[in-house]
């Protein structure tokens, strides 16, 4: 969850971003939908979805293989500057690179 997520970032945001903002997790909700064995692949995707509230922002991700999701996941991440490790307001400019 955290490299999808972490992937998405790096892709989205600018590089100013970046070098500005780190995430945290705040909370993970996870449900385990289906097994995989050992040496099997999954494919991931994520996406943001709703309003950031404050310095919080949900995103969501699913896996799945063979087109069958086997886990679903909602994560609630917190923006801090990286200068002050300080949470912030979601900066209007990020919301908008995931719109």
């Amino acid at each position: 969850v955290q490299d999808l997520a972490t992937a998405h970032w790096t892709a989205a945001a600018t590089p100013a971003q970046v070098a500005a903002y780190v995430w945290v997790v705040v909370r993970h909700e996870i449900d385990y939908l289906g097994n995989l064995n050992e040496g099997e692949s999954l494919t991931g995707r994520t996406w943001v979805a709703g309003e950031a509230v404050g310095a919080k922002f949900d995103r969501y991700a699913e896996f799945a293989k063979d087109g069958r999701v086997t886990v679903r996941c909602q994560t609630t991440w917190a923006i801090l500057d990286r200068a002050t490790a300080k949470p912030i307001r979601v900066p209007k400019a990020v919301v908008e690179r995931f719109a």
